[in-house]
């Protein structure tokens, strides 16, 4: 009985550790980069880490007014931590924690590892 109660829970242990999905280098790399910015209020950096087709959309003045006014940065204040969720294609989801609430936040890498696409909304 013990041991075949053992065998159930490594065998769910051992599924359960396969179902997490694993955050890539290069997005770690990405995101840990875009934080440093977003904590020194370089959004200026930020639009650097795009690419150039993001660029052409997403322009430096639309980058700013989106983390002064949506996201109201100076309300939620710095990123304290953030967590992987989910990965959808090669995409990455996250959760930001902030001194003062929360976002989602979604990365979209190009072989460069430069910003294609890019998605940050608060929670509600």
């Amino acid at each position: 009985m013990k041991k075949g109660l053992l065998i159930i829970i490594t065998l769910l242990t051992f599924s359960i550790g396969l179902s997490q999905e694993v955050e890539k280098a290069n997005y770690k790399t990405t995101v840990n980069t875009f934080t440093s910015h977003y904590n020194k209020g370089n959004y200026q950096a930020i639009y650097n880490m795009f690419d150039a087709n993001f660029k052409q959309v997403f322009t430096l003045d639309k980058v700013k007014t989106f983390f002064k006014e949506e996201i109201n940065a100076d309300a939620l204040g710095k990123i304290e931590e953030r967590t992987l969720n989910s990965i959808v294609r090669t995409g990455h989801n996250y959760t930001f924690t902030f001194e003062n609430g929360t976002c989602t936040a979604f990365f979209l890498l190009d072989e460069a590892n430069q910003i294609k696409g890019f998605q940050m909304y608060k929670k509600q």
